[in-house]
């Protein structure tokens, strides 16, 4: 399954060429990636090595790295004003809207202005069909039946979870920050790329850890 996925270059053992393939964090588990089409700059995706379609569906091991590299990306900007969202599409079967075309898990990390955070969440609680629960990274897919589709969100110990789903839409978390961002039309990763975005998020990444060398 993996040879043939979105991440498969990514998660290889030689280094990816393409600029979405390239590795910013390497786990034991887990490797972050950036976005392809990043409506704003630093949304990054954590992808687990082994393959499940969702990551409720992962080993506990997996999912506490996962958690510990969103914590760490968090840090690392923590004083630039910047505020961490979670979200995940958890499609349970191949080739569902939920999936969005990538029938591999992985958790989108956005580390968003806390004002365009604000924003965004704002959309989110008005588009999912869930109650906000306080739960903190570690207890991200507390409760969450991995054989079922869901929708999750996550910020600052609140989460959102839709399970059952109450539509299977392509694509869904991306509309919502399109909308946000003010290019709504420009939510389809295939069409609208944003790649200065994703330059811009690489060599800042890069950056930040030749500084903490």
């Amino acid at each position: 399954m993996i040879s043939t996925s979105r991440f498969a270059e990514a998660l290889s053992s030689q280094a990816g060429s393409a600029l979405e393939n390239r590795s910013l964090v390497q786990g034991i588990h887990n490797v972050v990636v950036p976005t392809i089409g990043m409506i704003v700059p630093n949304w990054l995706l954590v992808v687990p090595r082994g393959h499940t379609l969702n990551f409720a569906q992962q080993t506990s091991a997996a999912r506490l790295e996962a958690e510990r590299i969103i914590q760490d990306l968090s840090h690392e900007v923590a004083g630039s004003d910047l505020d961490t969202i979670v979200l995940e599409h958890g499609p349970a079967v191949v080739g569902s809207a939920v999936g969005c075309g990538v029938d591999h898990a992985h958790l989108h990390v956005l580390l968003l202005q806390r004002g365009f955070a604000d924003v965004l969440w704002k959309r989110i609680e008005a588009d999912l069909e869930a109650e906000p629960e306080v739960a903190p990274l570690n207890a991200l897919h507390r409760g969450v039946d991995a054989n079922s589709a869901y929708y999750l969100a996550w910020r600052n110990g609140s989460r959102l979870l839709e399970q059952p789903v109450k539509a299977e839409v392509s694509q869904r978390f991306r509309k919502l920050v399109a909308q946000a961002a003010g290019v709504a039309d420009q939510w389809d990763y295939r069409v609208h790329r944003f790649d200065d975005n994703v330059w811009q998020t690489v060599a800042a990444s890069q950056h930040r850890r030749v500084l903490a060398a």
